[in-house]
């Protein structure tokens, strides 16, 4: 029998409020289980997920031979669990719907799991120079506009809004230069969970 911790969720800790920003974009609940499924270079990410859930659960290799590169996928079966997570908004067919719970909208440990699932961490050229770029990209005009709102709480003089994708049902907010590095430097410094890839590319921005 494979064991859980199914009372996890139950206080929102750096670490709870991380993992319920990243199952907000890289989660999936179907017939009362969990369902986490991400590239399998970030394997290491998946087991601390089961390491904090204190899951005896097994992490299995799908497709391995598919052209976008093989996945990694953990499931829990748990009632409890699924319960807990559904007071979130983590929920069955949550895809377009996501939604910060009202308690997580100014915690940056939520944030910094939903950048780590449906981020994008980068440079781009602006002005003749390479500078930061931090965006958000998903298919919730919803979550995509409160992060806008959280990071124009922290910089008020950013003018920066959601926008809707040209060809897709995506939407997108992005910021550059300075305000890039000072919101990654909020969600990243000092943190105790990070997708690794992401944290490294973070630090090298800020």
């Amino acid at each position: 029998w494979y064991t859980v911790n199914e009372f996890v969720f139950d206080t929102i800790t750096p670490e709870s409020a991380y993992w319920i920003g990243f199952l907000m974009g890289d989660g999936c609940v179907s017939h009362r289980s969990l369902i986490v499924e991400i590239a399998a270079y970030d394997k290491s990410h998946l087991q601390a997920f089961c390491d904090f859930l204190e899951a005896t659960h097994p992490i299995q290799t799908v497709d391995p031979y598919r052209t976008s590169g093989a996945q990694v996928r953990f499931r829990v079966r748990s009632i409890r669990l699924v319960s807990a997570l559904a007071f979130y908004g983590i929920v069955e067919r949550k895809t377009g719907k996501e939604t910060a719970p009202s308690t997580l909208l100014h915690n940056r440990h939520f944030w910094r799991g939903v950048i780590d699932a449906d981020g994008s961490l980068g440079q781009r050229s602006i002005q003749a120079k390479r500078d930061a770029v931090l965006q958000l990209g998903c298919t919730s005009s919803t979550l995509v506009k409160q992060f806008a709102n959280f990071v124009r709480l922290r910089l008020p003089q950013c003018r920066a809004v959601a926008y809707a994708g040209k060809t897709t049902t995506m939407w997108h907010f992005m910021i550059t230069g300075n305000y890039a590095r000072q919101i990654l430097a909020y969600l990243f410094r000092n943190a105790s969970i990070s997708l690794p890839r992401k944290l490294l590319r973070a630090q090298s921005l800020i």
